[in-house]
């Protein structure tokens, strides 16, 4: 439609997919392995609509456009009640400079700012067969997890996204066992799993091995042992908070590569206070 493609998620019932009793194991697609190929993922906080937007969207754009993600995760969706909301501005630029139409699930989690309806969301090219979100244990803010099975070139996946609780490590342990039970819920044995997000911790919290327990593969330090791979607070990041997960299962994907982008300081603007990142897996 002309608006790129949205499925509204909490702002309107009919963009919701699957069943109101919830998708069950049993529901999902039998796997079709196609040819060899790639799957290219993107996870980004997009900060909101602070710090100069305008010139910080023509950087994430250029740089979105460029890599042609298949999935993307966002954390910091925000949107001035009947104003400006820079997921819609940043689809509506990407549809200009890529000519594809992109499918959206959003959840709004909580006000930020004493501005901004904020959250999280989920963008892809390609049709979501299954979109929803499901609620995290309470911390300083609500928090959310989005949930979506998208129909890739190279077959259907789990894709997700959250952000978590950053003020409490205990909090954010029972957010991330939330996050891993809900994926465990939907998610087929024959079915990859990608988890995007800022997970407000490094390596060294409770996130890390509740999902590497899981059969969780951190692409970032699967593919590049020895390098911190800080993402946080651009532009000189001290700590990896930002992270890209796969669970394989039996799906044959496989980790390929995985790189900071948005990492350039363009006329004293980066395009957010994060670093992005964009990985590759195959199959």
């Amino acid at each position: 439609n002309g608006d790129g493609g949205w499925l509204h998620g909490d702002r309107a019932d009919e963009g919701r997919a699957g069943s109101e009793d919830g998708w069950r194991n049993e529901d999902a697609p039998t796997l079709h392995v196609s040819a060899p190929g790639e799957v290219k993922i993107v996870s980004l906080n997009l900060r909101c609509l602070l710090d100069d937007w305008d010139a910080r969207l023509a950087l994430i754009a250029s740089a979105l456009a460029g890599a042609d993600p298949d999935l993307m995760g966002f954390e910091e969706a925000c949107a001035e009640p009947g104003g400006r909301d820079n997921l819609a501005e940043l689809v509506t630029a990407l549809t200009e400079a890529t000519g594809r139409t992109y499918a959206v699930h959003r959840a709004v989690t909580h006000w930020s700012w004493d501005l901004y309806d904020e959250g999280i969301a989920v963008v892809t090219p390609h049709a979501m067969r299954h979109a929803d979100d499901v609620e995290l244990p309470p911390g300083a803010f609500t928090r959310r997890l989005v949930r979506t099975r998208v129909v890739t070139p190279q077959g259907p996946l789990v894709m997700a996204t959250t952000h978590l609780d950053h003020l409490t490590a205990e909090v954010r342990a029972a957010q991330i066992a939330a996050v891993r039970d809900a994926l465990a819920e939907l998610a087929g044995p024959d079915e990859a799993v990608v988890l995007t997000g800022d997970f407000n911790e490094g390596p060294d919290g409770s996130v890390w091995p509740t999902l590497d327990s899981a059969g969780y593969t951190d692409l970032w330090d699967a593919l590049h042992l020895g390098d911190p791979g800080y993402t946080y607070p651009a532009p000189d990041p001290t700590i990896r908070i930002d992270y890209i997960w796969i669970r394989a299962g039996a799906s044959g994907f496989g980790s390929g590569t995985i790189t900071q982008i948005l990492d350039q300081d363009v006329g004293g603007v980066t395009g957010s206070d994060h670093l992005g990142l964009s990985a590759v897996i195959t199959r």
